[in-house]
């Protein structure tokens, strides 16, 4: 998508998603943040928005997300004192954790194995378990039906469990085990 197209088709979008964000949020400063952070994402994107058939549903539907993270993200947030946080947590003297470290490279393994599928199978993959899409919306961007993605995405699953299953028991300083890892892929 160039943009033109962009500014012609999202950007006069503005201020009804800016009243929808605001009314979920009811914070203005926030309600800011996450309409740019919609419009970030849309222009890292605009290469995929040519399928979008009704652009103003697609942001309303990658806007609700936005919020609803934003949301659960203020919700987690410790409220308090200063005086309530341990100094240890301040200062930063425990190293990362076992389980953090190896959860990043677990990503990063996934990652590259989601790379290593076929083109439109890891895209479909990508839309529809790390960007959250439906698969109304994987079809209008991608032009394959929506028993086509399903079948891909499966497949695609089937795959990535297999190879990480075989990644799982190469590793000399663990045991194979049917893990949680490969179940929630």
């Amino acid at each position: 998508m160039e943009a033109e197209e962009f500014k012609r088709d999202y950007l006069p979008l503005w201020e009804g998603l800016y009243r929808v964000a605001l009314h979920i949020l009811e914070d203005r400063e926030e309600a800011t943040d996450v309409l740019q952070d919609l419009y970030l994402k849309l222009w890292r994107t605009r290469d995929n928005l040519d399928g979008v058939n009704n652009p103003r549903a697609y942001c309303l539907r990658v806007l609700r997300n936005l919020c609803l993270d934003r949301v659960r993200h203020l919700e987690a947030l410790p409220t308090g004192s200063l005086e309530d946080i341990p100094p240890s947590a301040i200062q930063g003297e425990s190293p990362p954790s076992d389980s953090l470290i190896e959860g990043r490279e677990l990503r990063e393994r996934i990652l590259r194995e989601v790379d290593s599928l076929p083109p439109l199978q890891a895209r479909a993959i990508r839309l529809r378990t790390i960007e959250q899409m439906d698969y109304p919306e994987i079809a209008s961007l991608t032009g394959q039906s929506e028993g086509a993605l399903r079948y891909l995405v499966s497949e695609g699953r089937k795959r990535l469990r297999k190879s990480l299953m075989r990644l799982e028991e190469s590793l000399p300083h663990q045991k194979p085990k049917n893990s949680k890892t490969t179940k929630s892929i």
